[in-house]
Formats: structure tokens, C-alpha cells, sequence
């Protein structure tokens, strides 16, 4: 469940493998252009790099008329 200011969110997931919190100045501009749309950061987590979606994104994409 994500909880934002103006909405609740559930996702469904196969499994979650970890969790972190992570401030603005930790994120990154992410190199993969094909993801940039939903996952314009990246956030480095031991050692690997986790995009990071873009919840205005991503609702604006699932909105139907």
C-alpha cells in the first residue's frame, strides 16, 4: 500500500525482496531512456540500482475517459 497525500495506492507484487527510505539528494537521473517515462531516478541500494516510479506518472497513465 502506498499512502500519498491525495490518494491510496495498491499495488500488486510477486514478492518484495527489501525496503528503504531514501531522501531526494540520494536519487539519481536514470540512464535507461526507455524507463525515464514512469522511472526517472534511480536510487543506488547495495550496490544495485532500483528505478524509482513516478507516482503522478503513473497515475496519469492508468486514467481512462
Amino acid at each position: 500500500m502506498i499512502l500519498l497525500s491525495r490518494a491510496k495506492i495498491a499495488l500488486i507484487v510477486d514478492q518484495v525482496e527489501d525496503t528503504a527510505s531514501a531522501e531526494d539528494s540520494q536519487l539519481q537521473s536514470n540512464e535507461e531512456e526507455w524507463q525515464r517515462e514512469l522511472f526517472p531516478t534511480v536510487l543506488e541500494h547495495h550496490g544495485t540500482l532500483i528505478p524509482v516510479l513516478d507516482m503522478d506518472a503513473f497515475l496519469a497513465s492508468t486514467k481512462t475517459n
